[in-house]
């Protein structure tokens, strides 16, 4: 996500120098890490979790201009949200939190939605970066509520995927042409999630690159369910299909529905 967003900041006539965190940090890319920061009024994080977000904020915040604005697109814990927030505040650097819903397509093609949580000044700062890529956004006081708010996006997908997948498995016991029961799906309250993934349903070819894996939106479910006991059932059922079903976690979310396709 990080490569397609520096590309369409890129192609929007911005400078950008791009740092790979590339797993772990040694030596060379901490100094890489600096010298990409020399002189960067804004900083764009896209990581795997809030574990890397930290120790790369760390590392991040002596090299930073006074005022610098930090735009963290990565889905991370409202609690670490909070933490990085009054982490750069303290430092007098400025800081929104922004995940954004939606995957590499949605950014290649513009049309992601982002979730700004920060103050009203640096949500200003924000909007030109994020309208490269977006074309919506939502505002939230705060780095934590937006952070929690891209939690919830999350659980409720998880849930399409699940009721995707069920439909799936009713309409195959009932004998259903599965190219009409998506042609019914795309018309019904799943439509933007089948039209979506349509392509990747019906095709029984594996696909190079995922869109969105199961192993991320399965690391986010648990994020919600340790802050909402109500957000766990839906966790633990992903999981437990995942498992019984030996889908690749590392693959499209798309193979959990498609798995009900024989």
């Amino acid at each position: 996500m990080g490569t397609a967003i520096a590309n369409k900041l890129v192609g929007s006539g911005f400078e950008v120098t791009r740092w790979n965190r590339g797993g772990r940090l040694d030596s060379d890319s901490k100094a890489r890490l600096a010298a990409a920061l020399q002189g960067a009024s804004v900083v764009v994080l896209s990581l795997y979790d809030g574990k890397a977000c930290i120790e790369v904020s760390e590392l991040a915040q002596p090299n930073l201009e006074p005022d610098a604005l930090v735009l963290n697109t990565s889905t991370i814990a409202p609690s670490e949200a909070k933490r990085l927030d009054s982490f750069f505040t303290a430092n007098k650097v400025i800081y929104v939190q922004a995940p954004v819903m939606g995957s590499v397509p949605a950014i290649d093609n513009g049309v992601a939605t982002v979730i700004l949580g920060g103050a009203p000044t640096a949500i200003d700062r924000a909007r030109p970066i994020i309208a490269t890529f977006s074309q919506a956004h939502i505002e939230f006081a705060s780095a934590e509520d937006a952070a929690g708010a891209k939690l919830v996006s999350n659980h409720a997908l998880a849930e399409a995927l699940l009721a995707i997948r069920q439909a799936l498995v009713v309409s195959g016991q009932l004998g259903l042409p599965m190219d009409r029961v998506l042609d019914v799906l795309e018309l019904g309250p799943l439509a933007p999630m089948v039209k979506g993934k349509r392509a990747r349903l019906e095709s029984q070819n594996e696909f190079s690159a995922a869109d969105a894996t199961l192993a991320g939106l399965i690391k986010d479910l648990e994020l919600a369910a340790d802050v909402s006991p109500a957000a766990a059932a839906a966790s633990l059922k992903l999981q437990a299909l995942v498992r019984e079903l030996k889908i690749d976690p590392n693959a499209d979310i798309a193979e959990l529905p498609r798995s009900a396709i024989k």
